[in-house]
């Protein structure tokens, strides 16, 4: 494992416990898990399968024009974009997406 991978992977472990810690702390204030519990489990799920696809559109558009960049420009592997969905990893990942993609073109 690199260095760079073992530093996203800690970045992303105090996300994780943040996004868990309602679960484990019912005395907790609800926050999002509240909104969700507001529109119901139908509700919740559209608003997710809508938030989901809307994130497989950006990541498709930045996988195409990072597989338009010539291989030999690009900074970045076009199919590690789709590690933007992985929770908490993606709250760290997408920031170096971005700059991979942007060092891609600029080298293009």
């Amino acid at each position: 494992m690199s260095a760079l991978t073992a530093l996203k992977i800690a970045l992303s472990v105090p996300i994780g416990i943040g996004l868990a810690y309602p679960f484990f702390s019912p005395e907790a204030p609800r926050g999002f898990l509240g909104e969700l519990q507001m529109v119901g489990p139908l509700g919740a799920a559209l608003g997710i399968g809508v938030l989901l696809f809307l994130v497989y559109l950006y990541a498709r558009d930045l996988v195409l024009t990072l597989e338009r960049v010539s291989p030999a420009a690009r900074r970045f592997k076009p199919r590690r974009v789709w590690l933007m969905f992985l929770l908490p990893y993606n709250f760290v990942e997408d920031f170096f997406i971005v700059e991979g993609v942007a060092r891609s073109l600029q080298a293009e």
